[in-house]
């Protein structure tokens, strides 16, 4: 692995002596391998020695969803049907359903 603060110098001796290979240049204004963000470097190293990506979680999201029922609306949307208690609704019946997409999720 260079490690030289000029990316341009690593570039061209790759070019020179490349039989093959791979060149990698990870993002970052660090020059050390213990400094700053390590990921991107560990999974590089990761996939030379075992020739296997790291497998990344998914950002984890907690989710919640909160079901009112106004006193006696269960027997008045049975009483009228789906179509006519939407229609009584403000917005069409999607008032706040739609609201946690269109604020990704923050109410």
């Amino acid at each position: 692995m260079l490690m030289a603060a000029d990316p341009a110098y690593t570039r061209s001796v790759y070019r020179r002596a490349d039989q093959g290979g791979r060149y990698i240049e990870i993002p970052g204004a660090d020059n050390y391998t213990w400094a700053g963000d390590t990921t991107a470097l560990v999974a590089e190293i990761q996939e030379f020695l075992t020739v296997a990506r790291p497998v990344v979680e998914a950002e984890r999201v907690l989710a919640t969803v909160l079901c009112t029922d106004i006193v006696e609306s269960t027997e008045v949307a049975a009483d009228l049907g789906d179509a006519a208690w939407r229609a009584a609704q403000p917005h069409g019946g999607g008032g706040s359903s739609t609201r946690p997409y269109v604020s990704a999720g923050t109410v």
